[in-house]
């Protein structure tokens, strides 16, 4: 699974975005899934890339609900 977040065209870090990441999240547990899952993170300002991974992280840790 590619996961990417967006407002409008427009790539922001996850999390950031007006994609419904908890309700894609839910419709993969509710249909079993157990693979990868992949983060793209194409942001216009990639000097903050190291933070806006670390906001990745912790953003879909939470989803996931797994311990930081």
């Amino acid at each position: 699974m590619h996961l990417k977040d967006h407002l409008g065209t427009t790539s922001v870090g996850i999390g950031r975005g007006e994609i419904d990441l908890p309700s894609e999240i839910a419709v993969l547990r509710e249909v079993g899934y157990r693979g990868d899952l992949t983060v793209e993170l194409e942001v216009d300002d990639p000097h903050n890339l190291p933070r806006y991974t670390q906001e990745a992280y912790i953003y879909l840790c939470g989803l996931l609900g797994i311990k930081l």
